[in-house]
Formats: structure tokens, sequence, C-alpha cells
């Protein structure tokens, strides 16, 4: 049932996920129900959407559903972070590492979506 763990889509994004809520004690406190709220939703929302969508099989369909949900998770993180910079809660240099990393996962996603697309009529 759990094989989902097996994915490495989901062991990055999960990986991440401990990164963005050790990342976020850093920003001030009047972001606590704000942006450090949101980059935690949006962050465990990936790992969650590839294990329950990997839930929802054989049926594909309802599987993509869930791993674009995930990879649009991927992209929301992408402008959380780019806002972290901008507002210099977050160095340059973390900021690369983050994109680099949810844009990895996200072609991750993408790989796996296009492997659903030639299976689904």
């Amino acid at each position: 049932m759990d094989r989902f763990r097996g994915l490495k889509a989901y062991e990055k994004s999960f990986a991440l996920v401990v990164e963005v809520y050790q990342c976020v004690k850093c920003l001030p406190k009047e972001e606590t129900f704000g942006l450090s709220s949101q980059m935690r939703r949006a962050a465990y929302s990936v790992p969650l959407n590839i294990a329950e969508g990997y839930g929802r099989r054989p049926n594909l369909k309802e599987y993509r559903q869930f791993l674009l949900i995930a990879r649009g998770s991927c992209n929301e993180m992408s402008v959380l972070v780019d806002l972290c910079e901008s507002l210099r809660y977050m160095p340059a240099q973390k900021a690369a590492w983050f994109h680099a990393e949810y844009d990895q996962v996200g072609k991750m996603l993408s790989g796996m979506i296009a492997k659903m697309n030639e299976q689904i009529p």
C-alpha cells in the first residue's frame, strides 16, 4: 500500500518539506500566519498529493489529477521563494537552491504525468 515511498518524486519532495519547515523558522514573527503558513502548506501538498494519488490507482485519471496538483504546488513554492527573496527573508543562494530542487521535482512529476497520458485512452 505504501509503495509511493519508493517514488523518487515522493522522496525528494518529502525531504524538501523538512527543509521548508527549517527555513520558515527564520521568517519574521508577523509572517507566522501568512507566508510561513502558506509555504508549509504548499510544501507538504506535493508529497501528500503524490501519496494520495498513488492510493487511487488503478484509476489513472484520478492519479494523474493528484500529480497535476502536486506539480502546481511546486510552482506555488517557486513564487513563495521568489517572494521571500524579494523581501530579503531568504538569501539568493538559498532561493536558487529551492528553485532547482522544486524544478527537479516538477520535472519528475511531468515525466510521471506524460507516462500516464500515454496509457489513458
